[in-house]
């Protein structure tokens, strides 16, 4: 039997690297078969990298995925690979369609595991922050104007501009699902002008994918339950109890407790799991409580104690985003040039965990600390410590 799937090859971003078009470098690809691999190392367990000559050159957008069970399918392949064939650019997206023809491959039944939350605060039941209220009123507009063939361009602009802004904060899988319908309802809309607006909506996928916005989006987000926690307690409508938060983090399925501590790459990892938005909020909430309940024990072995002279706030908040989206090693690197410039008196990795959140492993802070000299860390370094200067002579003017 034949089967045949189309699918968008996405996050083409090796051309890059050959300072060539993106519009060139996806006509060069057309015609070139590829392999698509599971890839076991992204932080989304159903990710399919598509390569090239041994290098990851993007990879099967995900609703393509989901749709067609295309992570079925390669995992029932012979080491979870299959080849593929690049057939023609995309119209909707810097993208290039790819076919794979899965003859003879049984797709490998995947188990569902249960998704399950205990929420165990009866007086106080996490509710949506009013971004994610506005997005769902905004979606909820564009949907039920295009399904009613109601839209024009004056209706729909004001609509589509405001999603654009608030779309990297839609973790559910009520907002994914509903992502994909609006990119289809705007691609078959009679009113051309409004049509067009399906490349913008499409555009979308490559800020959300972004890790520095999706890492700031999440601790947006994260912002704002703190704040309705707050007003919570300081109302005195609900007591909670650092006992009751354990019970909760402890009824979390094990993967979720193992990621959570690691702020870099939770907020991916919770965007790939694409969960309903009820659950997603259990989780959310629970991690904000059980941050606030530690808030207090760590904040007298912060980082911020080894900040010299003035300036404390602004430095700790030039430090938060100069590390913001690296790895562990950039971050050691990072703060080795903070200390050698005389902004702190030292940067212990135990300290940058207290304050930071779980960073990564203290072998990889370490190596970046203390080899800021090799090759390799050198540049960065000295970039780091030309900038760190140029603050301080800021602070002094």
């Amino acid at each position: 039997m034949t089967k045949t799937i189309s699918f968008s090859t996405v996050g083409l971003k090796f051309h890059k690297d050959q300072n060539v078009n993106i519009d060139d470098y996806i006509s060069s690809l057309i015609g070139k078969t590829v392999i698509l691999q599971h890839d076991t190392d992204n932080i989304d367990s159903h990710a399919i990298a598509v390569t090239l000559d041994g290098k990851i050159i993007g990879y099967v957008r995900r609703n393509d995925i989901d749709e067609n069970n295309i992570y079925g399918y390669i995992m029932g392949c012979y080491h979870h690979s299959h080849i593929a064939k690049f057939v023609a650019a995309s119209s909707m997206y810097k993208s290039i369609i790819t076919e794979v023809n899965f003859s003879d491959i049984t797709p490998m039944a995947e188990k569902e595991e249960p998704i399950e939350f205990y929420w165990g605060i009866d007086a106080f039941k996490p509710e949506p922050i009013e971004e994610w209220r506005e997005l769902k009123r905004v979606m909820n507009s564009m949907l039920t104007l295009l399904h009613l063939k109601a839209c024009n361009v004056s209706n729909m602009r004001p609509l589509i501009d405001i999603f654009k802004n608030l779309a990297v904060l839609g973790y559910s899988r009520e907002f994914y699902d509903d992502r994909q319908e609006l990119c289809r309802m705007l691609g078959n809309c009679a009113d051309k002008d409004v049509a067009k607006m399906q490349i913008e909506v499409a555009s979308i996928s490559t800020t959300i994918c972004d890790n520095g916005n999706r890492i700031k989006s999440y601790r947006n987000i994260c912002h704002e339950i703190e704040k309705i926690i707050k007003h919570n307690l300081e109302s005195g409508s609900v007591n909670i109890f650092r006992k009751d938060v354990e019970i909760m983090i402890n009824k979390m399925p094990k993967d979720f407790r193992v990621n959570m501590n690691y702020e870099m790459t939770f907020h991916n990892f919770l965007y790939y799991k694409k969960l309903p938005q009820n659950i997603l909020l259990n989780y959310l909430y629970a991690i904000v409580l059980n941050r606030m309940i530690n808030k207090d024990q760590n904040n007298h072995d912060s980082i911020r104690n080894y900040i010299v002279g003035p300036y404390k706030d602004g430095w700790m908040n030039f430090i938060r985003e100069s590390i913001e989206g690296n790895n562990i090693t950039t971050i050691g690197c990072t703060m080795r040039a903070y200390v050698n410039c005389g902004v702190l008196s030292s940067a212990p990795y135990r300290q940058m965990v207290n304050t930071f959140g779980n960073i990564g492993n203290d072998d990889s802070y370490h190596k970046g600390f203390n080899k800021y000299k090799d090759k390799s860390l050198k540049v960065y370094y000295d970039y780091m410590c030309n900038i760190i200067e140029s603050r301080k002579k800021n602070h002094m003017q």
